[in-house]
C-alpha cells in the first residue's frame, strides 16, 4: 500500500490510470487519492490550455502569413529578453511572468484576458471554444501572470496580439521581430522607428533596443 510519502513517479503513473472517482480507492488511502485527484485536476488545466494555445496557433499562421513553429521561436524570443523565460518572473516595477505583463485591473493582463475572452466568445475566431478552467483563478489573483504556467501565459500572449490585427504579419527576421517588440509589446510610440512621430525620447529608444538586440545575441 502506498503512503502519503509515494514517489512522484508513482502519482503520475497512478494518476494516468486511475479515472474518475475510486470509493474503494479512497477507503484504502485517502491522502493517496486526494493526490491523485489533485494531479488529475491540473492535468486538465493544462490539457485546456494546450487546445487553445493550438487553436491560437493555427488561427495566427493564417492572420499572420508565417508559419505556427515561427510564432512560437518569436514568443520564445521575446520571453527570453523579457524575463529570460521565467514564468514567475516579478519586476521590481511590478510587471509578472514570462512576457512581463502588468498586473491589475484595466493593466495589460486584465487587458489580455478581455482579449481571450473575445477570441473565445460568440464572435470571436474560436467561438464555441470553452473558457479555460483557470480563468477564475487567475482573475483572483488580480491577473497577475506569474501565477500561471507557461502555457496558460503563451496562451494570452497569443490572445493578446491577434486582436492586434496584422501586428506580427511576416515577422521572421531578427529586425522584424525588435521593431514588432518595440511598437506592440513594450509599447513604444507607434510610427517612431519610421520617423512619423516625435513623441518619445530617442536616448530611451536606442536604449530600448540596443538591450532586445543584445538579448537577441545572447539567446543564440
Amino acid at each position: 500500500m502506498f503512503n502519503k510519502e509515494a514517489s512522484s513517479e508513482v502519482r503520475k503513473f497512478l494518476g494516468d490510470f486511475i479515472i474518475g472517482n475510486n470509493p474503494i480507492f479512497d477507503f484504502l488511502n485517502p491522502a493517496l487519492s486526494n493526490t491523485i485527484k489533485e494531479y488529475q485536476n491540473q492535468k486538465k488545466m493544462n490539457n485546456d490550455s494546450k487546445s487553445l494555445l493550438d487553436s491560437l496557433l493555427f488561427v495566427g499562421k493564417n492572420q499572420w502569413g508565417i508559419s505556427q513553429e515561427q510564432i512560437l521561436e518569436n514568443m520564445d524570443k521575446i520571453a527570453y529578453h523579457e524575463s529570460k523565460n521565467d514564468p514567475s518572473a516579478v519586476s521590481p516595477w511590478g510587471d509578472m511572468g514570462m512576457f512581463q505583463y502588468g498586473k491589475g485591473k484595466k493593466q495589460s493582463a486584465n487587458i489580455a484576458l478581455n482579449r481571450l475572452e473575445h477570441i473565445i466568445g460568440p464572435e470571436g475566431a474560436l467561438k464555441g471554444h470553452k473558457s479555460p478552467s483557470w480563468f477564475d483563478d487567475f482573475i483572483a489573483s488580480n491577473y497577475d501572470m506569474s501565477t500561471l504556467d507557461p502555457e496558460q501565459q503563451k496562451v494570452l500572449f497569443m490572445a493578446d496580439k491577434l486582436r492586434m490585427g496584422d501586428a506580427m504579419k511576416g515577422v521572421d527576421t531578427p529586425d522584424e521581430l525588435k521593431d514588432f517588440w518595440f511598437e506592440h509589446h513594450w509599447s513604444g510610440t507607434p510610427g517612431i522607428l519610421k520617423g512619423e512621430s516625435k513623441k518619445q525620447d530617442i536616448t530611451t529608444i536606442i536604449k530600448r533596443l540596443n538591450s532586445f538586440s543584445q538579448s537577441m545575441q545572447d539567446y543564440k
